[in-house]
């Protein structure tokens, strides 16, 4: 298995076995020892390789499935990226995503903090669209809720405070914040897409 982007193997290393080998791409060099340490702990053979996909593609040889996890909003050139992401794949390539941005949510702050009105796309749709032009043929799952990771155990100080710095203030402006994130945010939810196509390889 591959895993682009994989910080610390979340999407990857529950697969171990059946996969007999993880391989993990991330910029992060601390993310990849995280994802490291993680695979020695579990006893999953992997390999960690640090750099920004596709630009290590020829580093990295083919798997049999390869996976990417929240990772498609970040990339400036989807067409290459997935490319890249399907050369590598025997058989099948399985993408994770929110179906909208995950700062979405802050929209309702930015305009209340800086008076500016984000733009609502890119979503998941947008993805599934261009994936398609290329050729391929996409597979989406029906969307499930995922807890968000500014909520994933944090208390409601540490949600406004994840939230300040996305919304680029101090925290002075805390309290302002946490009226706008609403009585929900100390464990958000968001609504995620997977999708996935078969490469025939």
């Amino acid at each position: 298995m591959l895993d682009v982007g994989v910080g610390g193997g979340r999407a990857s290393l529950p697969l171990a076995p059946p996969a007999a080998l993880v391989t993990g791409v991330d910029v992060s060099q601390e993310l990849l020892d995280t994802f490291s340490q993680a695979a020695r702990g579990t006893g999953v053979a992997y390999r960690a390789v640090a750099g920004r996909w596709p630009d290590v593609a020829a580093q990295v040889g083919p798997a049999d499935v390869v996976v990417c996890h929240h990772v498609l909003y970040n990339v400036a050139d989807l067409v290459s990226f997935a490319r890249a992401l399907t050369d590598h794949a025997r058989v099948r390539v399985v993408v994770e995503l929110t179906a909208q941005h995950p700062a979405a949510n802050l929209t309702p702050a930015w305009r209340a903090l800086h008076g500016i009105e984000r733009p609502t796309r890119p979503v998941a749709a947008d993805a599934v669209a261009v994936l398609r032009e290329m050729g391929l043929t996409v597979h989406a799952e029906p969307g499930w809720r995922a807890l968000a990771p500014a909520g994933d155990g944090r208390d409601r100080a540490a949600v406004v405070a994840f939230a300040r710095r996305r919304l680029c203030v101090g925290p002075e402006r805390d309290a302002e914040i946490d009226v706008l994130l609403g009585p929900d945010s100390a464990s958000p939810s968001r609504q995620v897409a997977t999708l996935w196509w078969d490469t025939g390889g």
